[in-house]
């Protein structure tokens, strides 16, 4: 893995800290994504690999250090891209199961945010796995926020949880990376699921890093440009 490799260069040049690109949710514990999402899995995994790496090489090397920044779910780049369902440009949003499913989700700027803050805290960040997080919100919360925030009314559609999941299965048989999507979607959003909180080992970094409670509206009218 190229990871692996800019790893080893790092640590032979006495590079004190090393965040690896991660953004998922909770690399260190995939397991329900391996037992209901193995297509999805099988793309995350590396991301798992670079972190007991990242831990091998700290304990062999006492100056060096790491911090992972797990990020959620990228708000403003999926509302942008349409990834889970809601397109701010095409004013179109797809609602999963009910809609009403809360989950965790990080802006772009935030993430940027938390790096600098890492860099900032060096001994109260080493060696971590930090989730940040924006907001936690549900679809219908965005869809009725990006409605009032862009004064548009969306054309929604409602599909179920597994049929979505089928569908990305589907789509990745063709070679649609965009079914990608539909997994998250069925992991963040089908009822029941409870993604509205951080997993029992996973320490949130907001408060550690001083990060600002941002709003959702003022973030989509950014995005919507309005």
């Amino acid at each position: 893995m190229t990871q692996t490799k800019i790893i080893d260069a790092a640590v032979a040049n006495g590079v004190k800290r090393f965040i690896p690109s991660d953004f998922a949710l909770n690399t260190p514990d995939m397991s329900e994504i391996e037992h209901h999402l193995p297509a999805l899995y099988q793309r995350l995994k590396p991301k798992k690999q670079i972190l007991d790496y990242l831990s091998q090489k700290a304990l062999q090397n006492p100056d060096f250090s790491w911090t992972a920044i797990g990020a959620a779910p990228l708000f403003d780049w999926t509302l942008k891209s349409g990834f889970l369902g809601t397109s701010v440009p095409n004013h179109t949003s797809t609602i999963i199961d009910s809609g009403n499913e809360s989950y965790l989700t990080t802006t772009i700027q935030q993430f940027a945010r938390a790096v600098v803050s890492t860099l900032q805290k060096p001994a109260d960040t080493a060696n971590k796995y930090l989730l940040v997080t924006s907001f936690k919100t549900t679809q219908n919360e965005i869809l009725e926020t990006v409605e009032r925030a862009t004064s548009q009314k969306f054309e929604v559609k409602k599909v179920d949880a597994d049929a979505w999941k089928m569908e990305g299965v589907e789509m990745l048989q063709k070679g649609d990376f965009r079914g990608i999507g539909r997994f998250w979607g069925w992991f963040l959003c089908r009822d029941g699921n409870g993604h509205g909180a951080a997993g029992k080992d996973i320490i949130v970094g907001n408060e550690l890093l001083r990060l600002p409670q941002e709003d959702m509206e003022s973030v989509i009218k950014e995005i919507a440009g309005v």
